[in-house]
């Protein structure tokens, strides 16, 4: 599945803490960033990971990049 972020509301440090936290069930390959966007493309290794397990993947992300945005870390 591939995936288009804007680089403004998730920064790539969060999406790097996501990818390592779902390790065990998928990959993750990033694209280029181009005008502010960047996409992912995220590859299941697990038989378990499922749209679902995809949805929760983007609710974390958007969930530290939150949490980034608030803490005002500028990287």
């Amino acid at each position: 599945m591939t995936i288009a972020l804007s680089s403004n509301i998730y920064p790539r440090q969060c999406l790097r803490e996501i990818i390592a936290a779902f390790a065990d069930f998928c990959s993750v390959n990033i694209g280029d960033e181009q005008n502010k966007n960047y996409s992912i493309e995220i590859l299941p290794i697990s038989s378990t990971f499922n749209d679902e397990l995809t949805s929760e993947f983007l609710n974390y992300l958007l969930a530290v990049s939150i949490e980034h945005h608030l803490a005002g870390d500028s990287n």
